[in-house]
């Protein structure tokens, strides 16, 4: 039955932004989905998904993540002979953070689109992304890395695994100068980079 959990990943509203967006697309046929597109956020933005000690919007899992082959997890899943439930819903990670803020940001392109009524709305979504940047820096970031580690909110420990994941910040525009360049040096680093790409966990 755990196997059959549906692991949901917050990419659908930049998704459709992006196709709505794009030469040929109409982002006002999205207006009807308006009150979706809410309750996938606010999905989002309460526990048990929303850590109430640190504000990081946490994974079910490794495999909910989907970076099944980085080492974010000591026990990855409930396939994993190591798991207990007690292990769901414990991983802090820049993939989920960095997605939510893409989302917030995608929702409030909509709204602005919409205009008129939808534009106090997309202020709030301004300010969400904002607050989940914020969150993210603080909670996640490790100048002594060079990047955002993962955190288990449960055992309140570091997991400072290298991988893909430390890009995903960069990916969604969510870094100031320093960090930008900082994430940029790790990822070009001989056990990240290789010759044809991005490793997904360091060689």
């Amino acid at each position: 039955a755990r196997d059959a959990l549906v692991h949901a990943k917050p990419v659908l509203i930049q998704g459709a932004w992006l196709a709505s967006a794009a030469p040929g697309g109409d982002p006002g046929r999205f207006e009807r989905h308006a009150p979706a597109m809410e309750a996938l956020l606010a999905f989002w933005d309460r526990p048990p998904r929303r850590d109430p000690a640190t504000g990081l919007r946490v994974w079910h899992d490794q495999l909910e993540s989907g970076a099944d082959n980085g080492v974010l997890s000591r026990c990855p899943s409930a396939r994993s002979s190591c798991w207990s439930g007690s292990q769901a819903l414990t991983l802090g990670s820049a993939d989920v953070m960095a997605l939510l803020i893409r989302e917030h940001t995608a929702a409030a392109l909509f709204r602005e689109h919409w205009g008129g009524a939808h534009r106090t709305a997309a202020a709030a979504h301004r300010a969400a992304a904002a607050n989940l940047t914020a969150t993210l820096h603080a909670r996640l970031w490790r100048q002594d890395l060079g990047h955002h580690a993962a955190w288990n909110t449960s055992s309140r420990e570091w997991i400072e695994a290298r991988t893909y994941v430390m890009a995903l910040p960069l990916w969604a525009g969510a870094v100031n100068a320093s960090q930008a360049d900082a994430i940029a040096a790790s990822l070009a680093g001989p056990d990240m980079l290789s010759a044809v790409g991005l490793r997904s966990a360091s060689s």
